[in-house]
C-alpha cells in the first residue's frame, strides 16, 4: 500500500490557475494532470494546498469534493465520503482508497480564490485497462520471482523451464511485453501482501507499467499470475534508455530483497 501527500500548487493567472500537483511522500515526484491519476485498494491520500498570487503564496482553507466519471453526481462509494475539507495551512486527513475498480473526477475548492483544478483519480485491480493489471490469459513474457525472504530475485523468461539469475545490469524490456510478479518460498504463505516497490528517479512514470502506482502485488503460489504489459509510452532513450528500479518487500518493510531495475528499450 502507498500513501499520497498531494502538494497543488496553483499559480493564479488573468484568466484562472496553472496548477501543478507532486507527491510530497515520494520525493515531490510528479503527478499528472492530463489523465486519471492511478492508485490501489488500500492506498491513503491527503491534499495540501497553496495558492501562489504574484509570487505570494498563500495557503487558504480548502474543500475536495468527489464526483463520479460524469463529474456531476457526488461519489461516496471511492473514499467513503462525497468530500472533505481543510483549514488554512492545513492538509486533509488521509483518505482511504475503498473501491475496488472505479473512476472520479475530483474539485478544489479554494475558499476566496474559488475552483483551482477538477482531475480525475481511478482504480482497478484485474480489470484491463491500459497500465492496469489483468489477469493472466497467456504466458507472460518475463515472470519476475522473489523468493522470499531472500535478497535475491529470479528471473524466467516465457514458458522456459529454465529460472534464471535477474540481470545485474537490469532487464530490457520493450512496450507491449507482459511481466508476472511472483513470490515463493517455504514461509511465504505467512507472509502477508508482498510488493514489487518502484522509485521515482526522474522518469514520467514511475515503472514501465503504471504512471504513479509505486506497488505492484506479488502473486503467491496457487494464485492466478496477475501480468502488468509495459505500457509507458511518454518516457524514451534520450540519449539513454530510461531504468526503473525496485525492490521486493513485505507491508512494513521488514524484509526487503536487493534492488533491481527495468530498462525500456526503445
Amino acid at each position: 500500500m502507498s500513501d499520497y501527500l498531494i502538494q497543488v500548487s496553483a499559480v493564479a493567472l488573468n484568466n484562472g490557475y496553472s496548477t501543478t500537483l507532486k507527491n510530497y511522500l515520494n520525493n515531490g515526484s510528479p503527478i499528472p494532470t492530463d489523465r486519471p491519476m492511478e492508485v490501489r485498494p488500500g492506498d491513503r491520500i491527503s491534499w495540501n494546498l497553496q495558492v501562489i498570487v504574484k509570487g505570494q503564496i498563500i495557503q487558504p482553507a480548502f474543500h475536495v469534493h468527489f464526483f463520479d466519471r460524469s463529474g456531476s453526481t457526488p461519489d461516496s462509494s471511492f473514499f467513503g465520503q462525497p468530500t472533505i475539507s481543510a483549514a488554512g495551512g492545513q492538509s486533509t486527513q488521509f483518505l482511504s482508497v475503498l473501491s475496488l475498480q472505479g473512476l472520479i473526477e475530483y474539485s478544489i475548492v479554494a475558499e476566496g480564490f474559488g475552483k483551482v483544478l477538477d482531475p480525475q483519480m481511478q482504480t482497478g485491480d484485474g480489470t484491463d485497462r491500459k497500465g492496469s493489471p489483468v489477469i493472466a490469459a497467456q504466458t507472460p513474457s518475463f515472470t519476475v520471482i522473489w523468493n522470499y525472504p531472500t535478497k535475491s530475485l529470479s528471473l524466467q523468461v516465457g514458458n522456459e523451464p529454465t529460472i534464471y539469475p535477474f540481470p545485474s545490469d537490469g532487464l530490457s524490456v520493450k512496450r507491449g511485453d507482459t511481466v508476472a510478479f511472483v513470490a515463493d518460498g517455504p514461509d511465504v504463505q505467512q507472509a502477508g501482501p508482498l510488493e514489487a516497490e518502484f522509485v521515482y528517479v526522474g522518469n514520467s512514470w514511475i515503472s514501465p507499467f503504471t504512471q504513479s502506482q509505486q506497488g505492484l502485488p506479488l502473486s503467491l503460489p496457487g494464485a492466478p499470475l496477475v501480468l502488468y504489459s509495459v505500457s509507458d509510452n511518454v518516457d524514451h532513450a534520450n540519449p539513454n534508455p530510461p531504468k526503473f528500479p525496485f525492490d521486493a518487500e513485505n507491508n512494513d518493510r521488514s524484509v526487503y530483497s536487493d534492488t533491481y531495475q527495468f530498462v525500456l528499450a526503445s
